[in-house]
């Protein structure tokens, strides 16, 4: 049954790996456009000011940093590091039915925590980013944490600074009897026969 352990440890290795991209960004305190604007957008905004030219308000477009630079027949959308400035701010904030948006006809709603990351995000500098697969992949950088003493590596840095942000505490480490009934009911559905658990504790 070795390929048990075999084809456990690569699981783990791959769900580390995807992990570490997540709580990586999720203890980056920049808003990241990819991850948190850019759905935003789509959802909302996309529709009227983005890539379909035949669908197009206002001239403008909210897909393109340049052309939001650029803005469309009210002037710049984005004025990084400015955010009162900034048309788009304005028009979502905006209690008049007439310069609101998204328009109240079409149902759509920002909520106070999408206004507030958009907010943080112009306020920063309202950067861009190119489609995730073209860019460049970047080792972030470890996390502060408190409990130094608990991180055996970098991945156990990035739980534990999101733990200790949400206030929790990490659980106590498992034995290795209950790892390997863990990783055989995942990968078979069956617990492991008391060979095979010889095998892993000898291992």
């Amino acid at each position: 049954m070795a390929w048990i352990f075999r084809a456990a440890r690569s699981i783990i290795a791959c769900l580390l790996v995807l992990a570490s991209g997540v709580l990586a960004s999720a203890a980056e305190p920049r808003v990241e456009f990819n991850r948190q604007i850019r759905p935003i957008l789509s959802d909302h905004c996309f529709q009227c000011h983005g890539p379909d030219q035949s669908h197009r308000e206002g001239g403008l477009r909210l897909d393109l940093a340049a052309e939001a630079a650029k803005g469309g027949d009210s002037g710049p959308a984005l004025v990084p590091g400015q955010v009162d400035a900034s048309e788009v701010w304005k028009r979502i904030t905006s209690t008049d039915p007439d310069l609101q948006m998204p328009p109240p006809k079409t149902g759509k709603v920002l909520k106070p925590e999408q206004l507030a990351t958009i907010k943080q995000w112009i306020s920063e500098g309202a950067e861009y980013q190119g489609h995730w697969a073209f860019l460049p992949v970047q080792r972030p950088p470890l996390p502060a944490v408190k409990n130094d003493v608990w991180a055996r590596n970098a991945i156990d840095r990035f739980v534990l600074a999101r733990l200790e942000r949400e206030g929790l505490k990490p659980s106590t480490e498992a034995s290795r009897e209950t790892l390997i009934r863990r990783v055989s009911l995942d990968l078979t559905g069956l617990p492991p026969t008391p060979a095979e658990v010889d095998v892993f504790l000898a291992d």
